[in-house]
């Protein structure tokens, strides 16, 4: 610490999201509107959900009777399903199958109720897939967005959705 500097406290609920910057400087944040404003300042694209748990909401006024938050286009959300952050937008490729006999969640962002997120960028809920004898393309390793009563993604014109892994609620 240098003279003058200040350090603030910010409590946040037990099972709170963490999220960080891909390929950032591994700054961890409890807001999601941080994470982002973080990666456009360092000219990033991807904001990470480091920990699982749910969409901090306390420091959001309602907006029409929900907490909204905007995934700006250039940026994408991912819920990761490996720990090498895989972004995937546009199909499997060989890489991203195992033969893997059981699945497992590997990060959940969960939606708390009357949540709303606006997507003009992307969002992608990663998983590898298991082609285990039966699976027929089953989720291995995944990621998934549990959506609490009252909630909703609005996918907006030129932004994408892709969902290897879960959404549920």
């Amino acid at each position: 610490l240098q003279d003058g500097d200040e350090i603030t406290a910010e409590f946040v609920p037990t099972g709170t999201a963490l999220f960080i910057v891909k390929d950032g400087d591994g700054k961890e944040y409890y807001s999601l509107d941080d994470a982002i404003a973080a990666a456009q300042a360092a000219n990033k694209t991807v904001v990470v959900v480091k920990q699982s748990g749910a969409l901090y909401t306390n420091d959001k006024e309602l907006t029409n009777g929900k907490y909204e938050f905007t995934i700006p286009a250039g940026i994408t959300l991912l819920v990761p399903g490996d720990a090498a952050y895989t972004v995937q937008n546009n199909g499997v490729t060989s890489a991203e199958v195992t033969d893997a006999a059981s699945s497992s969640l590997f990060r959940k962002l969960a939606l708390l109720p009357n949540t709303s997120i606006i997507a003009n960028g992307n969002i992608c809920v990663y998983s590898k897939l298991s082609n285990h004898m039966g699976d027929n393309g089953r989720p291995y390793q995944y990621g998934q967005i549990e959506m609490g009563t009252d909630c909703k993604i609005t996918m907006k014109s030129g932004s994408t959705l892709t969902a290897y892994g879960y959404i549920s609620g």
